[in-house]
């Protein structure tokens, strides 16, 4: 059985979504934007 659940494949050129959002939501509290 493998541990990696499919995750293995490389990502969208943009990036991941979910990791997108949170780095912006960190940006917006954290430098008041």
């Amino acid at each position: 059985m493998s541990n990696f659940r499919g995750e293995t494949k490389y990502t969208a050129v943009d990036g991941i979504d979910e990791l997108k959002e949170a780095i912006i939501d960190k940006f917006s509290r954290d430098n008041n934007l």
